[in-house]
């Protein structure tokens, strides 16, 4: 479960503003940025974790 605390940090910290500001006149190419950059660093943060200490995110399994 604390890997979704990871993951709500991770977030936080890639809301604009918090960590950096990638200036831009447009809203929309800001927001786009940090969503960005947050993909990034949630894929190798969870290659990490999964190498350093065999931890994975939990995988959706659908009910039969």
């Amino acid at each position: 479960m604390w890997i979704d605390y990871i993951c709500g940090l991770v977030f936080f910290l890639c809301v604009p503003g918090i960590l950096f500001t990638i200036p831009a006149e447009n809203k929309y190419i800001t927001t786009g940025a940090h969503a960005v950059i947050f993909v990034i660093v949630h894929h190798l943060l969870n290659a990490f974790l999964k190498k350093e200490f065999g931890i994975e995110e939990p995988k959706f399994e659908p009910k039969k």
